[in-house]
């Protein structure tokens, strides 16, 4: 059942089957595996965060030649959007799949997209780059609408931040730091500097995510309006 299911969607057999399996099981199981480390997507939904980054980014370079950096930014963080990667990982009822302990309610949003992003790591590593770009070609980049793509929602406040500092001459920094957390999660921390002043601390298990936590509570800290 979970093999087709998986099928289904890549389009293909999975030929590591334990991959797959570990990019569907959350941290609230506890798993350990052979070697005393947490079993669960964290680490496979890193890596799928960043080959969906390389891949959104190389497919825009390619095809939208008269456009700027600033343009391929913007559309860029529109692709790979929190709020996108929810709905296509909803879309293909991606928790359905997803093994765990306690209620799925007591789960956000979020989920849809992590447990997105950790298929495309064990897609990466068990089909190579070709075939995982391939995968997110059909189900991220081509179904999105091309409409949607200049309007005016903020996709990244990290850059509304910079770009707010620029504007009212204020230097923005964001300082990251790397932790080791007590069950040996890596945990990012990002430290957001006003004019080098410390304005907060944010954190996430990804640098991008860290950031974007941090500049999201400086909009509300300073009261930007969107």
């Amino acid at each position: 059942m979970f093999n087709s299911k998986i099928k289904n969607i890549i389009g293909y057999s999975p030929q590591k089957i334990s991959l797959y399996r570990k990019a569907f099981t959350h941290s609230s199981l506890n798993i350990k595996d052979s070697e005393s480390n947490p079993y669960n997507f964290e680490r496979l939904e890193y890596l799928g965060d960043s080959v969906l980054n390389l891949v959104v980014a190389s497919h825009l370079f390619s095809n939208l030649s008269s456009s700027n950096e600033g343009d391929l930014t913007t559309i860029k963080s529109k692709i790979v959007s929190r709020d996108n990667l929810n709905k296509i990982g909803k879309k293909y009822n991606l928790i359905d799949l997803l093994s765990f302990n306690g209620k799925k309610e007591r789960f956000g949003q979020d989920i849809n997209g992590n447990i997105l992003e950790a298929l495309i790591g064990a897609v990466f590593i068990d089909k190579g780059y070709l075939n995982c770009k391939k995968l997110i070609e059909k189900i991220i980049i081509t179904p999105y609408p091309k409409n949607h793509l200049n309007n005016s929602k903020i996709v990244s406040y990290k850059s509304e931040i910079i770009q707010w500092g620029q504007k009212n001459k204020n230097k923005i920094q964001f300082v990251l730091e790397e932790k080791i957390s007590e069950n040996k999660k890596l945990i990012f921390h990002c430290l957001l500097y006003i004019n080098n002043t410390f304005l907060l601390k944010a954190s996430g298990i990804s640098k991008k995510k860290s950031e974007e936590k941090a500049a999201i509570k400086a909009f509300e800290i300073l009261q930007i309006k969107k």
